[in-house]
C-alpha cells in the first residue's frame, strides 16, 4: 500500500508564555465635562431616555439617556455639513440626513439621535420614522400651538441613530420625548451648560464606557471663537465617510405614519457618530471643505475591528454666535418663537438680519446683528486655514478616544507608514496593518510579532501604486506616540476634570528598581526597538518588547525606503473581552 507524504509538519499551539487575561485599562481619566467658557455659544442640548433602551432592573436606577437633541438658539439655522458612511446598506438616518443638506441649502437648526436602535435595512417604515423625527424636531422650533404643514418649509433637522440594525424604530416613544423638549415646555432639559452637553453625550452611547467630549478655542481673523464636540463608538469601527450623496427622496418627505416599534432590543450595539459644533461664522461650503479635510486625518484613519457602520456620520455645525456681542440663548429662542406665533415668521421683528459671507454677495442669516461675515475659503484663506486646524485637531481629539474605547481594548496603538510613493499607498498599508486580526492579538501578547506586520503590507501589494521591494523595508516599534487624546493638564482652563488631582498625577520617576529601566533613556521614555532594517531580521531583546509592548500606549512604523510620503492609522489589540462582548449580543 502506497503511504502518502506527511503534509503537516509537528507543532505545537502552546505560547512560549501562558497569556492571563486582563481588563481594558480604567479610562476614567478620558472623561471631561467642559467648562461653560469653553463651549460654543448658541447651542442648547439634552439628553433624556425615550424608552428606546431598556429601563434597569433596579426601580431606583435612573434609566440612562437614549435620545440626544441639539439646537442652535440663533433666529435663523446654522450653517452644516457632514460625512456618511460608503456601506452599501446605508441606513435610513443617513439618506434622510443627504436629504436635508440638499432641501435646506446645507442650513440646519436642530439634530436629533437616539441610541439603542440604528433604523437600518428597516424598509419605508424606516425611512417614515427618521423623517418622523425630523419633523418632531422641526416643531420644536416653532409656536406651542400652531401646526405647520408637512410641506410648508424645507427640513431644518438632522437625524442620527444608532443600535441593532434590522430592528424597527419604536418611534412613538421617541417622538412623545421629543415634543416633551420644546423650549418653552415647562420641563424642557435643553440647556447651554455643561452638564447638559455630558448628558447630551451619554445620549449617543452604546458600548461606550464614557461619554467623549472635548472642546477648545481658537483665533481667527483676530477673535476668539470656540469649538466642542462629542462622539460615540466603541465597536463596528472603521469609518470610510465622504461627502454626501444626492438624496433618494423625491416629493414631500413627511409621508406616514410612525411605527410603534418592538419591545427595546437585546443588546447595546456600536457605530461612530459625531457632533462638532463651533460659534464662528463659516459658509456651509467652506464648512464641508474643512470638514472633509479633517475627516481624512482623524475619523476616517482610525479601526477597532476593520467593521464599516451602515450608520457613521459626523455632523458639523457653525452657527456664527461667537460674532455676536450678545449670543443668543435658549430664552432669546423661547422669545422669538413666541413673536413668531404673534406675529408670523416674517414679521418676527428683528429676526430677518441678513449675513455677509466673505467674497460672496450674500448668506442665509445667523445672527440678530448685521456685519457678521462668513469666512469662505476663497475669500479669506488665512481664517479659513485657522478653522481648519482647529477643527482637525478636536477631530483628531475625538477620533482617538474612540479607539481607547474600543471594545475589550487595552492597547492604543499608532500605525505609522513612511517612505511610500504616495500617501494613498502608506494609507492602505496602515490601514491593513490595523485591521489584521493577527497583528491585532500580537498586540494583546504583547508580542513583537513583526512577520505579522509584513504579512499584512504584503497583502495590499497588488493595490499600490509602487511595488514593495522587500530589501527596503524597515519595521519599529515606537514608545509613547504623539497623542492629541491624552488627558488636558488639571489646571488647563478648558476642561473640568471629571475625576480627583490624584487620579490624573504623573507616573513616578524612573529609578533603577524600575521594570524595564535599562531599557529606558533618562527622561523614563522606553527606547525604541528596531526589528528590521532594510530587509533584514534584527537581534532584539525579548524583555525590551515586553516592557515596550507593556505600555498602553506605543506605535509601529513601517517604513518603505521607495518614497517620502506618510501615513498614519489609530488602532487597537483584540483581546478575549472583545470576543465576550461580541460572542453576548447580536450583531
Amino acid at each position: 500500500m502506497r503511504r502518502l507524504p506527511r503534509l503537516v509538519r509537528p507543532f505545537s499551539t502552546a505560547p512560549s508564555a501562558p497569556i492571563t487575561p486582563r481588563p481594558s485599562p480604567p479610562k476614567s481619566h478620558l472623561h471631561f465635562a467642559p467648562e461653560s467658557n469653553a463651549l460654543p455659544r448658541g447651542y442648547a442640548l439634552a439628553g433624556v431616555y425615550a424608552g428606546v433602551k431598556k429601563k434597569p432592573t433596579d426601580p431606583n436606577a435612573q434609566p440612562p439617556p437614549d435620545l440626544t437633541l441639539v439646537v442652535s438658539t440663533t433666529p435663523a439655522p446654522a450653517a452644516a455639513a457632514a460625512v456618511f458612511t460608503r456601506n452599501a446598506f446605508r441606513a435610513a438616518p443617513v439618506r434622510v440626513c443627504e436629504a436635508v443638506l440638499e432641501e435646506g441649502g446645507a442650513r440646519v437648526r436642530g439634530i436629533v439621535a437616539n441610541s439603542g436602535c440604528a433604523n437600518a435595512v428597516t424598509g419605508k417604515q424606516g425611512d417614515e420614522d427618521a423623517w418622523a423625527m425630523v419633523k418632531a424636531t422641526d416643531a420644536l422650533f416653532k409656536p406651542l400651538e400652531s401646526s405647520p404643514s408637512p410641506s410648508s418649509t424645507a427640513p431644518s433637522s438632522m437625524v442620527l441613530s444608532t443600535g441593532v440594525i434590522g430592528v424597527p424604530l419604536p418611534a412613538t416613544r421617541i417622538l412623545d420625548a421629543i415634543r416633551a423638549q420644546h423650549p418653552s415646555a415647562p420641563n424642557t432639559q435643553l440647556a447651554s451648560t455643561p452638564e447638559a452637553w455630558v448628558a447630551a453625550a451619554r445620549g449617543i452611547m452604546t458600548t461606550d464606557t464614557f461619554p467623549k467630549l472635548r472642546a477648545r478655542t481658537f483665533e481667527m481673523g483676530g477673535k476668539t471663537y470656540r469649538i466642542a464636540g462629542m462622539d460615540k463608538g466603541a465597536g463596528m469601527i472603521h469609518p470610510d465617510m465622504g461627502s454626501p450623496q444626492p438624496s433618494t427622496f423625491k416629493g414631500t418627505p413627511f409621508l406616514g405614519q410612525a411605527s410603534a416599534g418592538p419591545a427595546p432590543p437585546k443588546g447595546a450595539h456600536a457605530t461612530l457618530l459625531g457632533l462638532i459644533l463651533t460659534d464662528a461664522p463659516v459658509a456651509p461650503k467652506a464648512l464641508q471643505s474643512a470638514l472633509e479635510y479633517a475627516i481624512a486625518r482623524s475619523f476616517n484613519t482610525i479601526s477597532v475591528d476593520g467593521a464599516e457602520s451602515t450608520n457613521d456620520t459626523v455632523i458639523l455645525l457653525a452657527n456664527g454666535a461667537g460674532a455676536l456681542e450678545s449670543p443668543p440663548t435658549l430664552a432669546t429662542l423661547t422669545a422669538a418663537l413666541e413673536i413668531q406665533g404673534q406675529a408670523g415668521e416674517s414679521d418676527a421683528k428683528g429676526l430677518d438680519t441678513t449675513v455677509t459671507t466673505s467674497g460672496a454677495a450674500s448668506a442665509g442669516a445667523i445672527g440678530e446683528v448685521e456685519n457678521v461675515v462668513e469666512i469662505t475659503e476663497e475669500g479669506d484663506p488665512a481664517a479659513f486655514k485657522a478653522f481648519r486646524d482647529a477643527l482637525t485637531g478636536i477631530a483628531g481629539d475625538l477620533a482617538q478616544l474612540v479607539v481607547r474605547d474600543g471594545e475589550g481594548a487595552t492597547k492604543f496603538v499608532e500605525v505609522k507608514v513612511k517612505g511610500a510613493a504616495t500617501f494613498e499607498d502608506a494609507n492602505l498599508i496602515a490601514r491593513a496593518i490595523s485591521t489584521s486580526a493577527l497583528v491585532k492579538t500580537a498586540l494583546y501578547g504583547e508580542d513583537a510579532n513583526w512577520g505579522r506586520i509584513l504579512s499584512a503590507t504584503g497583502s495590499v501589494a497588488a493595490r499600490l501604486s509602487t511595488p514593495i521591494d522587500p530589501s527596503r523595508v524597515s519595521v519599529t516599534f515606537t514608545s509613547n506616540p504623539t497623542s492629541s487624546s491624552t488627558p488636558p493638564s488639571p489646571s488647563s482652563p478648558r476642561f473640568t476634570p471629571s475625576v480627583t488631582p490624584s487620579e490624573l498625577a504623573s507616573k513616578p520617576p524612573v529609578s533603577s528598581s524600575t521594570p524595564g529601566a535599562q531599557f529606558r533613556d533618562a527622561q523614563g521614555k522606553i527606547k525604541d526597538l528596531e526589528v528590521l532594517q532594510g530587509g533584514e531580521p534584527i537581534g532584539f531583546s525579548e524583555e525590551h518588547a515586553k516592557v515596550l509592548l507593556g505600555e498602553e500606549d506605543f506605535g509601529i512604523v513601517l517604513d518603505l525606503g521607495v518614497g517620502s510620503e506618510e501615513g498614519r492609522c489609530w488602532t487597537c489589540d483584540f483581546s478575549y473581552e472583545y470576543v465576550r462582548i461580541n460572542g453576548d449580543y447580536r450583531s
